[in-house]
């Protein structure tokens, strides 16, 4: 008796592939909601539109790589990758992304974890050198900076085809 109850009651949830309207027509799919811009860090704060080498004159020393584009809507893009700045002991902690003619069109934070990187190079010593950045164009090239806003310095991490 327990098994027969068990498969119709399969039979029954195996036929609810979608909600039915009461005219016998499939519901529609619900709209895709448009993933919501991320807050901007305070220290990006007018920021949105400068030039790189105007917001940033200086610079300073980092390694890195940029892994690419993940998480993508119709207004932005999700870039990741990691970053070590050797003078620092740390990864950069404020990014920023670049449209080709150096336009700030992006920012993201560091501080995620990424253990393959002191893992595989001997010289970075902490794991938490990820970082995520969003970025306004969605096509084309973008460069992607470490950046110290209060020195108002930057370094290149790498550009991301998207």
């Amino acid at each position: 008796m327990r098994k027969v109850l068990m498969l119709a009651a399969l039979a029954l949830v195996a036929g609810c592939d979608q909600p039915k309207q009461r005219d016998g027509q499939a519901a529609p799919a619900p709209a895709p909601v448009a993933a919501a811009a991320p807050a901007l860090p305070a220290w990006a704060e007018g920021l949105m539109g400068q030039s790189v080498a105007t917001a940033f004159p200086g610079t300073f020393d980092c390694k890195a790589f940029v892994d690419g584009a993940t998480e993508r809507s119709p207004e932005r893009v999700n870039i990741v990758g990691w970053s070590w700045i050797p003078a620092a002991g740390a990864g950069a902690g404020q990014i920023i992304v670049a449209d080709p003619s150096g336009r700030i069109v992006g920012f993201g934070q560091g501080g995620i974890a990424r253990p393959d990187v002191p893992a595989a190079l001997k010289d970075v010593t902490r794991p938490d050198v990820g970082f995520q950045a969003s970025s306004t164009v969605t096509s084309g090239k973008v460069a992607v900076f470490g950046v110290d806003a209060a020195a108002k310095t930057a370094c290149k991490l790498g550009e991301a085809t998207l």
